[in-house]
């Protein structure tokens, strides 16, 4: 509970994420590998998430045409990064497969 609370202080006066302090918590001196440290650090910022956007919603604060385009944006960049990342990867692999056959060859 000291920790979630100093987390939250730290949080609310630096405007950072809750993640950024007990992610590393829960790494280091709980001993939680990282992928169910961040699954549990997202699926707690769910309700919060989701009450205040009913709140949100209630008193018609958002601009649902910004909104979609954001989604939408961010729906193009991560296909964009997503492709990238495997072309990267082909290049990389088809490369390197490349000259270490070329070095073995001599």
């Amino acid at each position: 509970m000291l920790v979630g609370f100093f987390a939250g202080m730290i949080s609310g006066f630096f405007s950072s994420g809750g993640g950024l302090i007990l992610v590393p918590y829960m790494t280091s001196i709980l001993k939680k590998d990282r992928v169910n440290t961040r699954a549990t650090t997202i699926f707690c910022i769910f309700f919060m998430v989701f009450t205040s956007g009913c709140f949100y919603f209630k008193q018609d604060y958002i601009d649902w045409a910004m909104a979609v385009k954001c989604a939408v944006r961010w729906y193009d960049w991560w296909l964009h990064w997503v492709k990238g990342i495997v072309e990267c990867r082909e290049k990389f692999f088809g490369n390197f497969l490349y000259y270490f056959f070329a070095i073995c060859r001599d």
